[in-house]
């Protein structure tokens, strides 16, 4: 919970400079949401491995660690997100339409197709409902990065299988 907790402020830093600079549809601060995502469920598996676990986790246990982390960190932004589109900047959302109208625009679709795809954003894009997409979505990518930094962290010390029946041992 506590990386989790790390992993949601720092998101939340970085609404806040994506907020303040206008640049709510930046793609490379969107990599580097990704690469905060990923460089802190790393650094709560080793910690969880060396720590806890004594210098020792399988593949399942840091996909499920990655995992964790990633879906309290959505807690907190999600919160965050919620409350600031609904009590903070309500017009904030406006600031996101305009943008996006202006990537199609860029792209050359035409001012019909624009309408049309906006008016679609307006309507999926409120409060409760991106709290909701980014809870699902955060613990998402979290999975799927966990999926490749756990084949990087998972380290077994000793025999596997005297490791397997201590855990069978220990459900019953």
């Amino acid at each position: 919970m506590n990386y989790g907790a790390i992993l949601g402020l720092v998101l939340t830093l970085l609404f806040f400079i994506q907020y303040f600079l206008e640049l709510m549809a930046s793609s490379w601060l969107g990599l580097l949401q990704y690469a905060a995502i990923i460089a802190i469920i790393s650094w709560a598996c080793v910690y969880y491995r060396n720590n806890v676990l004594h210098g020792s986790i399988t593949y399942g246990k840091a996909l499920g660690m990655g995992t964790l982390v990633s879906f309290f960190g959505s807690l907190i932004i999600a919160f965050f997100i919620y409350v600031f589109y609904t009590f903070i900047d309500p017009k904030a959302l406006d600031m996101i339409f305009v943008q996006v109208e202006n990537q199609m625009y860029n792209q050359g679709l035409s001012d019909t197709e624009i309408e049309m795809a906006v008016e679609m954003t307006k309507k999926m894009t409120n409060p409760p409902f991106m709290a909701i997409g980014t809870v699902i979505g955060l613990t998402f990518w979290g999975f799927l990065f966990s999926l490749i930094t756990s084949a990087f962290i998972k380290k077994n010390n000793g025999n596997e299988f005297n490791e397997a029946m201590k855990e069978i041992s220990n459900e019953e």
